[in-house]
């Protein structure tokens, strides 16, 4: 896999998951994201609420763990390309929807 495959695939991963923890009413991760708001530490409900931030950190995850699992060298600035592409896919599906 070459490394713009690999930062396009975080990306839409990051989008992915982001979306699923922060906006989707699934139902396990409905219980969960009103458990952790409601019982969890203040730092950690406003992270589930909020879809840029949470993708922050997801986009610092995978890129961490494609980075050991790949043999494809993936500098860390990918990061930052994951977290933008999820916040321009969050941006055009709030404004197609």
């Amino acid at each position: 896999m070459t490394p713009a495959l690999l930062v396009v695939c975080a990306g839409l991963s990051t989008w992915r998951l982001a979306r699923l923890l922060t906006i989707e009413d699934f139902p396990l991760i409905l219980w969960v994201r009103e458990r952790i708001q409601k019982h969890g530490p203040r730092w950690l409900g406003e992270l589930v609420s909020c879809p840029f931030c949470a993708a922050g950190w997801l986009a610092l995850g995978i890129v961490g763990l494609a980075d050991l699992a790949t043999s494809v060298p993936l500098p860390w600035l990918a990061v930052g390309t994951a977290w933008a592409i999820s916040a321009v896919l969050s941006v055009v599906e709030e404004r197609a929807g």
